[in-house]
């Protein structure tokens, strides 16, 4: 049986308050009536929001209700695409903490960067092993001798440059000379730029600037450049020692922003 009940205005009994029906009652406002608590305080419970399912990964069209100061408070909502976004974007990140005999890093460059970061640390399982790497296509490594490179590379208790690694033609980079296996030590932490890797039109370029610890336990600083000669639109970048495996690696990818 159902009824209606037509009134001006509900008010309370006693008191300052009025309990509208009982626990799990549902009250329906239909399509079309506005409810208007404009001049109210509305409070909501805060499962509201933690009540909610999680989206953990944002896409531009994504929204959110903002208060807009410059129009006294009205409700709004801004996309994500709206919002001022870093210069250094994460893209991915990969560690390993038993042997290996390399990492590749598939499909981390494409047309929406120009240019990346990647920030890790790799250690040797042989002491004597050099680390090397070589850019990746659609197809896997690009092995063809178009590698050219120039690592130069200085002692902690040395004065001046102690040796260099070069190569005009070459079928990787050879980023080290023989670094320790000490894991304490770490063989080789690094930075390293990624220039245009994604435009078969540029040469890509590769700048490493890296910590190492040789075979004698003397820590090293390495910096140079290198790129691929040949044009070709590049995905991504691996890393193996010249023999024997990883003991431990991480690899940290950033794309920057163009702005």
């Amino acid at each position: 049986m159902s009824s209606e009940l037509k009134v001006d205005k509900v008010s309370p009994a006693t008191g300052t308050s009025t309990t509208l029906g009982d626990s799990g009652d549902t009250f329906t406002v239909p399509s079309g009536v506005t409810l208007d608590t404009s001049s109210s305080t509305l409070s909501l419970p805060s499962s509201v929001i933690t009540g909610q399912t999680e989206k953990t990964s944002l896409v531009d069209a994504d929204k959110f209700l903002i208060s807009d100061s410059a129009a006294s408070g009205a409700l709004k909502y801004v996309q994500k695409s709206n919002l001022p976004s870093g210069a250094l974007n994460f893209i991915s990140e990969t560690s390993t903490t038993s042997s290996h005999s390399g990492v590749d890093l598939n499909n981390i460059f494409t047309s929406t960067y120009e240019n990346y970061l990647i920030i890790g640390d790799i250690t040797v399982s042989n002491s004597g092993d050099t680390i090397r790497a070589r850019f990746r296509d659609s197809g896997g490594s690009m092995t063809s001798s178009e590698y050219t490179y120039r690592f130069q590379r200085y002692d902690a208790d040395s004065n001046t440059s102690t040796d260099t690694t070069r190569a005009a033609t070459d079928s990787y980079f050879q980023l080290t000379e023989g670094v320790n296996n000490d894991a304490t030590r770490i063989s080789y932490t690094f930075k390293i730029h990624i220039f245009d890797p994604y435009s078969s039109s540029k040469r890509a370029g590769l700048r490493q600037e890296s910590i190492a610890v040789n075979t004698a336990a003397v820590q090293q600083s390495i910096e140079g450049a290198g790129q691929y000669k040949a044009g070709a639109t590049i995905h991504g970048i691996g890393f193996y020692p010249n023999s024997n495996n990883f003991s431990n690696s991480t690899f940290r990818v950033y794309g920057y922003q163009n702005s």
